[in-house]
Formats: C-alpha cells, sequence, structure tokens
C-alpha cells in the first residue's frame, strides 16, 4: 500500500522527538518504536497498491 499525509511542522517535530527516544529505549524497544510510528499512521490517503509474485512459496512454484 502507499498513502500519504501531510503534517505540520510542530507534528514533525514532536513525532521525531519521541522517535529518537523510543530508538534509544533499552526495555520494549520494538514496541516502543511501532505504537510511535502508529501515531503518523493515521487518517492515510490511498494512493495506490503493488504486490510482487512470490514464487518461492512451495505450494505457487508448481503454477510456474
Amino acid at each position: 500500500m502507499i498513502a500519504e499525509r501531510e503534517i505540520t511542522e510542530n507534528e514533525y517535530t514532536n513525532f521525531r522527538k519521541d522517535y529518537l527516544k523510543c530508538l534509544t529505549s533499552l526495555d520494549n524497544r520494538s514496541e516502543k518504536i511501532e505504537k510511535c510510528q502508529e501515531i503518523l499512521e493515521q487518517n492515510l490517503t490511498l494512493l495506490g497498491a503493488t504486490a510482487i509474485e512470490d514464487c518461492l512459496q512451495d505450494d505457487l512454484s508448481i503454477y510456474y
């Protein structure tokens, strides 16, 4: 999926500050980063979708 959303400079500044704090966290780093990213991943405008054919899966390789 490809989507976009414009954010204000203030939103970006707050996100960046929180994101850097999450990156340096010693406990639950992955969860904190994910929660921080989810803040920006709201109210997006869908621009398009793309897919890649996966022939490495066993059940699909017989068709190619």
